[in-house]
């Protein structure tokens, strides 16, 4: 929380649940506005949460993901482009909310996918009263263990994706699928 408290609005690109509920909560609790970004294999998406009464990541995600059934970027691989994709929405967002105020992305979420070339916003569901961390009556009221609170007990192992059999050719990315 020591590095969050130095800033009015925090950004991520986050690849997995124990860090997106950690940094969500985090901000929650010192009243900081998070614009999250991720990216995996051709997609990205961007939101804003926690600004001007706007949803929390808790809000429309209560309870963690099964951590047998979700992928990593180390996992299922991202395109790199994609990142940039990403982190230019979210410069973008936070430049436009420090500077007027006002949020493309608070409430919304924003999917990119430019594999495809398409682009599309969807509403998300409002904050929710009950929510733990930022509802009316919230029971988080301090960082927990997110690695217990996720089910992540064992964090999954990376191998290092520099080596030269983590890496696949411009035919070998052609001929697998990744939808």
């Amino acid at each position: 929380m020591g590095i969050i408290k130095e800033y009015d609005v925090i950004m991520d690109c986050l690849d997995n649940a124990t860090t997106r509920y950690l940094v969500n909560d985090c901000c929650v609790l010192l009243d900081k506005i998070l614009v999250s970004g991720a990216a995996l294999r051709m997609e990205g998406q961007v939101s804003t949460y926690h600004y001007k009464g706007g949803p929390c990541y808790r809000c429309i995600n209560p309870s963690p993901p099964d951590p047998d059934a979700t992928l990593n970027c180390m996992e299922a691989g991202v395109l790199g482009p994609i990142t940039g994709v990403v982190g230019s929405l979210q410069a973008a967002e936070a430049i436009k909310i420090i500077a007027t105020g006002e949020s493309a992305y608070s409430g919304k979420l924003m999917l990119v996918s430019p594999w495809d070339g398409i682009m599309r916003t969807v509403q998300l569901r409002p904050r929710r009263s009950e929510c733990v961390v930022c509802g009316d009556s919230p029971t988080v009221t301090a960082p927990v263990d997110y690695v217990r609170f996720c089910g992540s007990g064992k964090d999954k192992v990376f191998k290092d994706a520099s080596a030269e059999d983590e890496r696949i050719t411009c035919q070998e990315l052609h001929s697998q699928s990744y939808r």
